[in-house]
């Protein structure tokens, strides 16, 4: 009897000691992903929050395409994935889109974002169902945060069968563009400055209500 109760005590001291073991792992991991987001946000200050949506407040410069945008769009060199005929390729950078005359939404996402995953067939629809009132396209950024490389990216717009235009850019747009999540959509009005900028996941109809909005807008 002693022995069963030495024994059954050092098994009670072995469970908690691995209960707290696991608690530890937990808190160290909150811990990480706040440092993580703290860092992000450190060069980035807080936008106003407008129902989950945040406003850019920094209006775009002048450039070559008509309008007074795309000053930051043309720090944003691009390589399509796919989309030439509806981009006109070749096209040097982001800038470009707006010679179309059209609202611009800008996605970026990654292969290795699983919201990304989510995300996209929603915007697919989103764009399908809008008769070509503006222009949308997907760039990749997974190489500069971590989530997934060029062929991860052609493997998912493969695997979700994604038809509209899609590129990859070979400088960062983390910075220009704050985006400290991802998910993250730019919404650009015709001229290309930027109406909104969203920072993760969208569900189909919060990106038909932003759609709604940005079509509605004025310069």
């Amino acid at each position: 009897p002693i022995m069963r109760l030495v024994a059954g005590g050092v098994g009670l001291v072995q469970s908690v000691l691995r209960r707290w073991r696991i608690l530890a792992g937990v808190v160290v991991l909150m811990v990480g992903s706040i440092a993580v987001t703290a860092a992000l946000l450190q060069d980035h200050p807080a936008l106003p929050d407008t129902g989950g949506t945040m406003l850019a407040t920094t209006p775009l410069a002048a450039s070559a395409v008509p309008g007074p945008a795309a000053a930051m769009a043309g720090k944003v060199p691009l390589v399509l994935y796919q989309g030439d005929a509806v981009v006109r390729h070749p096209l040097p950078d982001l800038s470009a889109l707006f010679v179309h005359g059209k609202p611009v939404v800008v996605n970026f996402w990654a292969g290795g974002c699983p919201s990304c995953w989510s995300e996209m067939p929603s915007l697919q629809r989103a764009y399908n169902e809008s008769g070509g009132a503006f222009l949308l396209i997907g760039i990749d950024i997974g190489p500069f945060v971590g989530l997934g490389s060029h062929n991860d990216a052609q493997f998912m717009l493969k695997t979700l069968k994604i038809t509209y235009p899609a590129a990859y850019t070979t400088q960062s747009p983390v910075e220009l563009f704050r985006v400290v999540a991802m998910p993250t959509t730019v919404f650009f009005r015709p001229d290309g400055s930027v109406f909104r900028v969203h920072s993760g996941f969208l569900t189909f109809g919060q990106i038909e209500e932003q759609i709604a909005a940005l079509l509605g807008a004025r310069p």
